[in-house]
């Protein structure tokens, strides 16, 4: 099985273990769902109005959501203890 981590920057297994513990670590509290819960709504679950279609304003928008999805994706890695010492490097 070959792990590739969310935001596609290939390092060690090493570091990628360090790095997913440190998202599950610092997001698995409560005043890190509370963070995590704000980020969510102010990005991915957040509605564009259509007087927002703004180009600039959309790719703004889609960054904010990008970081947010590899924050959780980071997250799960953590809790599921990825990548895996048998994956590819």
């Amino acid at each position: 099985m070959t792990y590739t981590p969310p935001d596609r920057h290939h390092r060690s297994n090493k570091v990628e273990r360090e790095i997913n513990d440190a998202f599950r670590i610092t997001f698995g509290s409560q005043a890190g769902a509370t963070v995590l819960t704000y980020l969510k709504n102010i990005s991915i679950n957040e509605i564009t109005p259509p007087d927002q279609l703004d180009r600039d304003f959309l790719m703004y928008r889609e960054g904010m959501r990008f970081i947010v999805a590899i924050i959780d994706q980071r997250i799960q890695a953590g809790e599921n203890r990825l990548p895996k010492p048998e994956d590819k490097e």
